[in-house]
C-alpha cells in the first residue's frame, strides 16, 4: 500500500540533502508504481486520498526543483535572498511588492511623483553635506519608495528609514517630516562616507547593517546586505544614464 503519510509532510525549514533527496525518491518512486500496479485490484481512492496523493507529488516534485537550483543544504530564506540578489543584479524590473526592509513598496507612478515632490530637499542637502544628490535619491528610493509615511517591522521611519535611536541622535525630532528625515539620512550618509574614506559599498553596507556589525564582520555582509548594496547601485547607475 502507498504510504502517502510517509511523504505528505516533507515540509520544513530546510531542504533535504542531494543523498537524503535520492534515497526518498527512490522510496517514493518505488511505493507509488507498487500502488499503481495494484490498482486494478483495489477500490478507488476516494477524493480526500486522491487530494492527497496530488499534494504528495507537488511536494516531491518542488523539492527536487530545490535541490536542482542548489548545491547542499539551505534554507528557503536563504533561497529567497540569493535568487534577490541575482535578480537585483542582473538589472531587471522590481516587484511591486516588499523591499528588502520588509515595506509595501509605491507604484512607479507614486515613486515618480514623490521624488519629483522631494527633490528641491534632497538637492538642499546635498548641497549641505557634501554628499551626491542622486546617491541620497538612490537610498530614498531603496529604503522607502520616495514614502514619507513608511513604516518597517523593526521600527525604522520615513523615506530614509531611519531608526529612532539614530534619528535622535541626527537631532530628527519628527522622521515623519520629509526635509528632517532626508537632512537627517544626508548627514549620517555624510557621517559613514568620512568614516570608511569615500567608499560606497562601506557606507551603504554600514547604513543598512549597522557600523558595529560591518567593523566586527567585515567579510561577512549578510545577504540582505548584499542585495540592498546592489540595488542602491543600480538605482544610482540608472539616475546617472
Amino acid at each position: 500500500m502507498f504510504s502517502i503519510e510517509k511523504y505528505s509532510g516533507l515540509t520544513g525549514p530546510k531542504i533535504l540533502t542531494e543523498n537524503a533527496g535520492t534515497r526518498i525518491t527512490a522510496d517514493f518512486r518505488k511505493e507509488l508504481v507498487d500502488a499503481m500496479k495494484s490498482g486494478a485490484e483495489a477500490s478507488p481512492p476516494d477524493k480526500e486520498r486522491l487530494l492527497l496523493i496530488a499534494r504528495t507529488l507537488q511536494l516531491e516534485m518542488n523539492r527536487r526543483l530545490l535541490n536542482s537550483m542548489l548545491d547542499g543544504e539551505a534554507t528557503f530564506q536563504s533561497i529567497t535572498t540569493k535568487f534577490l540578489a541575482e535578480y537585483s543584479a542582473a538589472g531587471l524590473p522590481e516587484t511591486p511588492s516588499e523591499n528588502q526592509g520588509g515595506l509595501q513598496r509605491p507604484s512607479g507612478t507614486m515613486e515618480a511623483a514623490g521624488q519629483q515632490a522631494y527633490d528641491p530637499i534632497i538637492a538642499d542637502a546635498a548641497r549641505e553635506f557634501g554628499v551626491d544628490a542622486d546617491l541620497i535619491r538612490s537610498v530614498i528610493k531603496a529604503e522607502s519608495g520616495f514614502d514619507s509615511r513608511a513604516t518597517s517591522p523593526r521600527g525604522a521611519q520615513g523615506l530614509m528609514q531611519l531608526m529612532p535611536e539614530t534619528a535622535g541622535e541626527l537631532g530628527v525630532n519628527d522622521p515623519y517630516d520629509p526635509r528632517q528625515n532626508i537632512f537627517g539620512g544626508a548627514r549620517y550618509l555624510k557621517r559613514l562616507l568620512n568614516r570608511y574614506d569615500g567608499h560606497v559599498d562601506s557606507a551603504l553596507a554600514a547604513y543598512n547593517w549597522g557600523m558595529g556589525n560591518l567593523e566586527r564582520s567585515p567579510d561577512r555582509l549578510p545577504d540582505e546586505t548584499v542585495t540592498y548594496i546592489s540595488r542602491v547601485k543600480r538605482f544610482y547607475g540608472e539616475m546617472k544614464t
